[in-house]
């Protein structure tokens, strides 16, 4: 279930995450996701210094089945991270192509990664990149988020989720193959996603 906003512009986005009250001391949650793929080379890297550390891992997260439900082939997955000093952030993250068909007919590239700051920080990120940019305030499954439309380059269209400690980013890129609208059926696709995220997250 989504809900859809009007369009903001690029004023101050307030991300309320309700807070509920704390049962009495137990056992600490488990973060494990149901699924994990094991293939070494899709292992997330070290996080030193990261505080709090990333949970969400897209690339070891999202099973094969959703990543083909969504359109996109899952052997195709590449890791890849990154790491910010102002302020100081972690993003892990993982590619995918649409590129079962061959790579002349893929008409997206889409990038989903899990960062440890804040989706008003995410925001902020954004929005100093000085683009032309629309963004529509989204509630997925449950999750508010807000949706990023670059219309200088028209070519990039993002979605970004609240989690516990972070976002969660899907960035879609449209190929010369591609629909003209990159955010074409983007909120299909990050409502497909959404669920690998986890409730405790």
């Amino acid at each position: 279930m989504r809900q859809v906003a009007g369009i903001l512009g690029v004023a101050t986005l307030v991300a309320a995450i309700a807070g509920c009250s704390s049962p009495p001391p137990a056992a600490p949650p488990s973060f494990a996701p149901p699924t994990t793929l094991t293939a070494q080379n899709l292992q997330p890297p070290a996080q030193i210094g990261a505080l709090p550390q990333v949970i969400y891992d897209p690339c070891t997260w999202i099973p094969d089945s959703v990543v083909s439900k969504a359109g996109y082939n899952p052997a195709s997955r590449q890791r890849y991270m990154d790491q910010t000093t102002d302020p100081v952030s972690i993003i892990l993250g993982c590619r995918f192509l649409d590129d079962a068909d061959g790579r002349f007919k893929q008409k997206f590239d889409l990038h989903i990664d899990s960062a440890n700051i804040g989706l008003a920080e995410g925001r902020r990120q954004a929005e100093a990149t000085g683009h032309q940019l629309q963004i529509t305030p989204i509630n997925i499954n449950g999750r508010a988020g807000f949706e990023l439309r670059d219309a200088y380059y028209g070519t990039s269209c993002f979605t970004f989720l609240a989690t516990r400690i972070g976002y969660v980013r899907l960035h879609r890129i449209t190929l010369p193959s591609g629909p003209i609208d990159v955010c074409e059926k983007i909120l299909d696709l990050t409502e497909l996603i959404e669920p690998t995220i986890g409730s405790d997250n």
